[in-house]
């Protein structure tokens, strides 16, 4: 009797070690080359976040995988919380749990067409203290934003905004890069004081809304990020009404904050190169001169090129591609992008014909039938072409 409970209860003790066992897992490596993947909806919604609470939330992102078909909980190590918001040593489990319970109390309005749906971003937050590492999970109701996105989304790499201070550089950072591949956007003042969270109180003068977000968002941005920016003032009699914004690629002046799986990254793509054939004296030359953002790009745009064709010389076409960013040039085309981004630089180039054309039946004014035309649409496109081929035949 005595001999089969301390049978059975040495077997629960198995049972339940093996449950804890498994329930131990390594924290999620995170880096500043992980990917942020949001749809344009979520970039487009009004909501008001600190600058810190926007960071805990894209890191969450950036640790979201596309192939995931719902959330899960994400470990994040402390001392990576340290780095990425800038904390104190001390006191840092106190510190992280004071941002997310200021989080945890917002909420993102979406308004359905019926009725308007409040969403918390995070459904829960645990803290494991002495393990080195918080447990957090997006709420449910965020993941048509975040998950399995098709179509109209704008991605890009934590490293850009973690070294941004201010909340509305991150806000104008995401909005900008969503219209990166047609270098320009415009919006009514009311319209940007809205997305960026702005209460009306706020930064009245547009003087000192000048100052306060556009000057500091254009030099962040230019310092600390992969894209700059230069804006025009529209004006209506004396007010100025709206911002006209073109949108430059640029190199970050400033080196990213180190986070812990950066170096795991970087290893694994010097591995790869080296895999592909490259030497160690080449591999840290295209290094420096190119950085790793633009190697890894390129790396799987030119792996799928020599799969599908027969590359004479595959290590000449890697590192061609990597020096002329021939991955990079594909996005300038409109190839591979979101269908409503293709469509919108397919657009911006009709528009331009459009005009030019116009200027040639100024000229030639025994060409015009139906002109000018209304809409940009493939058989518009065809006849622009065909036009402009007879009046350069003729002429």
């Amino acid at each position: 009797m005595v001999e089969s409970t301390v049978k059975r209860a040495f077997s629960d003790s198995l049972s339940l070690y093996d449950t804890q066992t498994q329930e131990v897992r390594e924290a999620d490596k995170l880096s500043g080359y992980n990917w942020v993947t949001k749809s344009n909806a979520l970039i487009e919604k009004t909501y008001q976040l600190s600058v810190m609470e926007q960071k805990l939330i894209l890191t969450l992102a950036s640790l979201v995988q596309p192939s995931d078909e719902a959330f899960r909980p994400y470990q994040i190590k402390v001392s990576d919380f340290v780095h990425l918001l800038g904390l104190k040593s001390t006191g840092k489990y106190t510190e992280i749990r004071k941002i997310v319970q200021g989080l945890q109390q917002k909420t993102l309005p979406i308004n359905t067409g019926q009725s308007t749906l409040d969403i918390t971003w995070l459904s829960s937050a645990e803290y494991f203290h002495g393990k080195g590492y918080v447990e957090l999970e997006f709420s449910p109701k965020l993941k048509p934003y975040l998950l399995q996105l098709k179509q109209k989304f704008t991605t890009y790499q934590l490293k850009n905004i973690i070294q941004l201070r201010s909340s509305y550089s991150i806000r104008i950072y995401e909005l900008l890069k969503q219209y990166e591949p047609l270098r320009q956007r415009s919006f009514t003042l009311e319209e940007l004081r809205s997305l960026l969270g702005i209460e009306p109180n706020k930064y009245k003068l547009f003087g000192h809304f000048k100052d306060k977000v556009l000057n500091v968002a254009n030099k962040e941005l230019e310092e600390k990020t992969d894209l700059r920016f230069e804006y025009e003032e529209i004006k209506v009699g004396r007010k100025v009404s709206s911002i006209k914004f073109s949108i430059y690629k640029n190199q970050a002046k400033h080196k990213g904050v180190q986070l812990s799986g950066d170096l795991e990254f970087e290893a694994r793509i010097q591995e790869s190169l080296e895999r592909m054939g490259l030497s160690k004296p080449v591999i840290k030359s295209l290094i420096s001169d190119y950085g790793y953002e633009q190697i890894d790009r390129n790396l799987e745009y030119s792996k799928k090129i020599i799969e599908k064709r027969k590359i004479e010389s595959p290590i000449g076409f890697l590192v061609q591609s990597i020096k002329d960013d021939y991955a990079n040039n594909q996005v300038k085309e409109g190839v591979g992008l979101p269908s409503y981004l293709s469509e919108q630089v397919k657009e911006e180039k009709i528009k331009k014909m459009v005009r030019f054309s116009n200027k040639l039946i100024c000229i030639y004014p025994e060409y015009q039938v139906q002109w000018p035309l209304k809409n940009s649409s493939y058989k518009q496109e065809t006849y622009l072409i065909k036009f402009l081929r007879v009046v350069r035949i003729r002429n």
